[in-house]
């Protein structure tokens, strides 16, 4: 009797439970993909609030505040982020003390050639020595004049060359270490916030995952299933084309077309999500290959079904699992390479605050304020390990093999 009870509460689960609710209970039981999701929904509540997550405006520049570190940041590493500060302005002072050096050493020289006449004049040559020494005297003011005019030239254009630097700088090394202003993570040697800027380039980088795994998705569904529907001769054309594509490394593609295209973020995303065809299209045709031989489409085909009815009832539904796990391995390659063509200088455009942009933008920063490249370099790695995190999980959960 127990047996037999056993049996229906089993019958009864299995006739409950349907493919997505199996999937999403092993997706939970994977600890990684949880982390994932947690990581990209952290990602889209910070995209979607970035105007109130910001605190300042991702473009504006704070004038004084060029290279200010993190708030948090130690004293120690903030006198060593502004060695090159510091060097320029030994550098003009020790200028200026050589311009003087070299113009006393002039003045004596002028000193003791009057000294000369003088001594010359005394000796009883007044007759032919007079006109020497108004000449000594006149040559000893012309050199000394010439020495004025050209110390005082030399320092008006050191002082100027120090006031342009403190002029870029905004203050100097000492002066702006620390600042009224609050800055989570410090800012850019432009003077722009940041935090502010990783927050709003959130926004940009999940546009560009949505944009660019958009077209991919879906012109390279359509040329999936038609291929490997119809077969034959249009199997061979599209995939031959697609092989022609897949021949080019991945980036290297990509900046072929935005050459083409010209430079910006649009055609950036166009040019992403036209690399990314000959996957999906790969992925599909070869689940539509496999498909199509079951016995529900025989069975279907038999009772009159007509093709956009196989191919949108039974064919591309039971083709979902391998393209949502492509789907979402793909937006991590896009946001990746539209970070890659905006540090080339072929996307997103400065000062768009992109995180591609502000690596390229830090690259003469480096060394002497890191937290410039280390962040956006975070943000970056954040986004892609969670939407693999996520991918491998959901390749996991959906596959029938796994059903417990």
């Amino acid at each position: 009797m127990k047996s037999k009870e056993n049996q229906k509460e089993i019958v009864k689960k299995a006739n409950k439970s349907s493919l997505i609710e199996d999937a999403w209970k092993r997706l939970l039981r994977n600890r990684l993909a949880v982390l994932g999701m947690i990581m990209l929904a952290l990602l889209v509540l910070v995209a979607i609030f970035a105007p109130i997550i910001a605190p300042f405006d991702p473009v504006k520049i704070h004038f004084g505040d060029e290279g200010v570190p993190p708030t948090w940041w130690g004293p120690e590493e903030t006198e060593q982020s502004q060695p090159a500060a510091v060097e320029e302005e030994s550098t003009v002072q020790n200028n200026q003390q050589s311009t003087t050096d070299q113009g006393s050493w002039t003045s004596g020289e002028s000193e003791q050639e009057n000294k000369q006449a003088q001594s010359g004049s005394d000796s009883g040559w007044s007759s032919g020595s007079e006109p020497a020494t108004e000449e000594s005297q006149s040559s000893g003011g012309s050199s000394t004049g010439s020495w004025t005019s050209s110390s005082d030239s030399s320092t008006s254009d050191d002082a100027f060359k120090q006031d342009t630097t403190q002029g870029q700088t905004g203050k100097k090394a000492s002066d702006r270490q620390r600042s009224d202003n609050f800055y989570l993570l410090g800012t850019d040697q432009m003077g722009r916030d940041l935090f502010s800027r990783i927050v709003y380039g959130a926004r940009l980088s999940l546009m560009v995952g949505f944009v660019s795994v958009g077209i991919s998705l879906f012109v390279g569904t359509f040329l999936g299933l038609v291929s490997g529907f119809y077969g034959g001769k249009i199997d061979t054309l599209i995939m031959r084309f697609m092989d022609i594509l897949l021949s080019f490394p991945y980036i290297l593609l990509a900046i072929f077309i935005v050459a083409i295209l010209g430079r910006g973020l649009p055609n950036a995303m166009i040019a992403i999500g036209i690399v990314g065809i000959p996957r999906f299209a790969r992925v599909v045709r070869g689940q539509v290959l496999s498909v199509k031989e079951e016995e529900y489409v025989m069975a279907a085909k038999t009772m009159g079904a007509n093709n956009f009815w196989l191919i949108s009832r039974h064919i591309f539904v039971n083709s979902l699992s391998p393209l949502i796990v492509q789907t979402t391995m793909s937006f991590a390659t896009a946001i990746l390479n539209a970070a890659a063509l905006g540090f080339l200088g072929l996307g997103a455009q400065a000062p768009t605050p992109e995180w591609g942009v502000m690596l390229s933008d830090a690259r003469s920063a480096m060394l002497t304020a890191p937290w410039i490249i280390t962040f956006p370099g975070i943000a970056i790695i954040f986004s892609v390990l969670g939407f693999n995190l996520l991918g491998d999980g959901l390749r996991d959960s959906l596959d029938p093999r796994q059903k417990r």
